[in-house]
């Protein structure tokens, strides 16, 4: 059955795909796909190539085919011309996240190669599978300061909240201080070295002015703090699988809020150069107190599900898939499976460190094995022993 993936060539499809991504950008259950190409204008056998994608998932009354609808989505648009090489479409790869923590994914799209207008873009997303460019801050940080205004800065540095990087490869999101929203790692370099002028710039060095693949564009790792998305609630769940993998890699996880219904996947890496988004999957929630509904589909036989309600914002909780064998309790003979109709403490979910808990007790089903973990309060010490 035809998907609407195979590209828009007629007759023979002379794609140069780099990096691609699942999301569901518009909230409808169902997963869509952004595809980054290498689009030269001179294509392969001069027919072009591929340009990338914004496939829109039409959903299971379509059979689950797809709908390009990136030149209505209001991205970077495509426009071929044989005489000016900078039109070439060189991206390499997106990276999904909702950095505002307004229900609605954005993604940073990454671009390379040694073309002045060609930087990676990060795209608010508004809903319906329509985005607003925001690399941008409008604070002057992506302008040359000898050329204000001019949005293509030559040989000069951007500043710290310029979010324009080129020969950028991947991009990857995780909330690495803990605030409450997603900060972005990417690579790629902070200015555009153009080595064809006079005088040519140092950095430059021993470069052809004639020949582009010379011009030294050296990639380097960013990390940009999000001091945006935390102005919204949100909930982080980070997911423990006990029948399938212990990282839930692939498990499905939708959150109802009000009316909207947001889906994510737990991703095991994604893109060119196989970058890992922070294996936690995380929800903006807007200004709603909790999450009216979570539903966990376990990437496990049978794909097995948890679902809890009302649970409350701006929380870091995990869940644990039940069975698998581990028996956990307060007393060696109260062991007991897991419960899935709770979410546990994200830095203690074993409650180890809790001194209103006392002693853990755990077992194997197939094994004879005790792990009993023991704590002193007052001595602050806790002690692993394993029994046979």
């Amino acid at each position: 059955m035809a998907r609407g993936v195979d590209g828009h060539l007629d007759g023979a499809s002379w794609g140069h795909s780099l990096g691609s991504e699942f999301q569901d950008m518009d909230n409808d259950g169902d997963l869509d796909i952004y595809t980054g190409n290498l689009a030269h204008w001179w294509g392969a056998g001069g027919l072009g190539h591929d340009i990338s994608y914004l496939w829109r998932n039409d959903g299971d009354t379509s059979g689950y085919s797809f709908t390009d609808i990136r030149s209505d989505s209001g991205m970077h648009a495509y426009t071929p011309d044989p005489f000016d090489s900078e039109n070439d479409f060189e991206e390499a790869g997106p990276g999904w996240g909702d950095f505002d923590n307004d229900t609605i994914p954005d993604v940073y799209v990454t671009e390379f190669y040694p073309f002045r207008d060609h930087w990676g873009r990060l795209y608010r997303g508004l809903g319906g599978g329509t985005f607003e460019d925001v690399t941008d801050p409008g604070n002057g940080d992506c302008e040359d300061p000898a050329a204000p205004g001019d949005p293509n800065p030559i040989n000069y540095d951007v500043g710290p909240t310029c979010l324009k990087r080129w020969y950028s490869w991947n991009a990857a999101w995780a909330d690495y201080d803990g605030d409450g929203d997603l900060d972005l790692a990417l690579s790629g370099y902070p200015r555009f070295n153009q080595c064809n002028v006079t005088p040519m710039p140092a950095e430059c060095g021993s470069a052809d002015p004639g020949n582009r693949d010379s011009w030294p564009q050296p990639a380097r790792l960013w990390l940009f703090r999000n001091d945006v998305g935390a102005q919204n609630n949100w909930l982080h769940l980070r997911l423990v699988g006990q029948l399938g993998n212990r990282a839930a890699i692939g498990a499905r996880v939708s959150v109802d809020v009000g009316a909207t219904t947001m889906t994510r996947e737990v991703s095991g890496g994604h893109g060119y150069h196989a970058a890992q988004h922070d294996l936690p999957v995380e929800f903006g929630l807007t200004n709603a107190a909790q999450a009216d509904a979570v539903t966990i589909r376990w990437p496990s036989p049978g794909f097995p599900t948890t679902s809890l309600t009302d649970v409350g914002a701006n929380q870091r909780l995990v869940a644990y898939e039940t069975g698998g064998g581990i028996q956990r309790g307060d007393t060696p003979t109260g062991l007991g499976p897991y419960e899935t109709s709770e979410f546990f403490p994200w830095a203690d979910p074993e409650q180890v460190l809790d001194p209103a808990v006392g002693n853990r007790f755990y077992r194997l089903d197939d094994t004879q094995a005790e792990i009993r973990v023991e704590k002193d309060v007052a001595g602050e010490t806790i002690v692993i022993v394993i029994v046979n």
